[in-house]
């Protein structure tokens, strides 16, 4: 008994926080989140928004109304025509001759053809487990949530002329690290990695 204290006593931060992520549990667990700023909260509010557009129709101008607007609004990137070439044209074998029509005529317009992209998401991060194990690096547990949205405007001479979308309108998911060494782990499969 006279040891463990004289141990606690050299050492008195250490024992002070492990005593207190004990007692906590998994509430010391840190927290993160990551959000592309723009201005739909939800998958479901740019999803809708995004329905709105309609390839042949909307203007532009009607396009920047609606919040897709790069010179406005964060986190959006304007494309050259090359740039919207090499978006469609990352896998061999597939040509200018393969896309839809309405990219074709844009693509042959050359300077009158532009794309708006837009990459949005939205992920909370939470540790779950044992705080020690945690903190200790023995076991890592995250859940992730929320959700992920891409779309591509191809406008030709001021309207839409072609749109496409992808996403996950809902993430959930669970990362779990089971390191049987704790806090050595991680260096000795950096020098096991560097061994030629």
């Amino acid at each position: 008994m006279i040891s463990f204290h004289r141990r606690a006593l050299r050492y008195p931060v250490l024992f002070l926080v492990a005593a207190a992520l004990a007692g906590c549990g998994g509430s010391a667990l840190p927290k993160s989140q990551s959000v592309t700023r723009s201005l739909w909260r939800t998958f479901e509010e740019v999803k809708s928004v995004y329905d709105q557009v309609q390839p042949g129709r909307t203007t532009e101008a009607e396009l920047r109304s609606l919040g897709f607007d790069p010179y406005k609004n964060a986190n959006m990137r304007v494309m050259n025509y090359l740039d919207v070439m090499r978006q469609f044209l990352k896998t061999d074998g597939v040509g200018v001759r393969d896309l839809d029509p309405a990219l074709q005529r844009c693509l042959a317009a050359r300077e009158s053809c532009v794309g708006y992209q837009v990459s949005l998401e939205r992920i909370d991060r939470e540790r779950k487990g044992s705080a020690l194990a945690d903190l200790f690096n023995f076991r890592r547990q995250t859940h992730e949530t929320g959700w992920s949205f891409s779309a591509l405007f191809v406008l030709q001479d001021g309207a839409v002329t072609y749109k496409l979308w992808s996403g996950v309108p809902r993430i959930d998911r669970l990362i779990d690290t089971d390191n049987p060494l704790g806090p050595v782990q991680e260096p000795a499969t950096i020098i096991r990695d560097r061994i030629p």
